[in-house]
């Protein structure tokens, strides 16, 4: 072999395993049901993690426009999933409960908030969830409220 052929040769054998590095490196597509933390055993999932990410955007009123601004969007995603887990855990360890009348009435509220059964469809849609997930948060948010309340009367005193 001449000298061109082995650089070439050697071109090629770092190219093709850079380009199997890269492959090899990605993830795979995630599944919305994927973990991607656990809280004392209870799973925090992709489709979690990115509707967090979504209201944690919103909320700031960004957009992920680079990988920079997309890793400060999960990270904060994901540190209020996991304060959120262990909050809802501590309330559920202290035996709070959220009534199922106060559940209906605050779904009642955000459905009225939209000019139509259409346009509310469209924003859960919009967040990945469905009215069986609002229904879900917004009890354990009732959960956490009360819990929370109830430490700090407790500090209080």
């Amino acid at each position: 072999m001449n000298k061109t052929n082995i650089i070439r040769s050697v071109i090629v054998l770092a190219l093709v395993s850079a380009l199997g590095w890269y492959a090899l490196s990605r993830p795979a597509a995630a599944s919305p049901g994927e973990a991607v933390a656990t809280v004392n055993g209870e799973a925090i999932t992709r489709g979690q993690l990115t509707a967090e990410e979504s209201l944690f955007a919103s909320q700031q009123g960004l957009s992920a426009t680079s990988t920079a601004a997309q890793a400060q969007f999960q990270s904060g995603a994901l540190d209020a999933l996991v304060s959120q887990t262990l909050l809802a855990q501590a309330a559920q360890q202290a035996g709070v409960t959220a009534s199922s009348t106060l559940v209906d009435e605050q779904l009642a509220s955000a459905k009225s908030s939209f000019s139509s059964t259409a346009e509310y469809e469209k924003a859960l849609a919009a967040r990945g969830m469905t009215e069986q997930d609002l229904r879900s948060q917004i009890s354990e948010n009732l959960i956490v409220n009360a819990y929370l309340g109830q430490q700090l009367r407790l500090a209080s005193t």
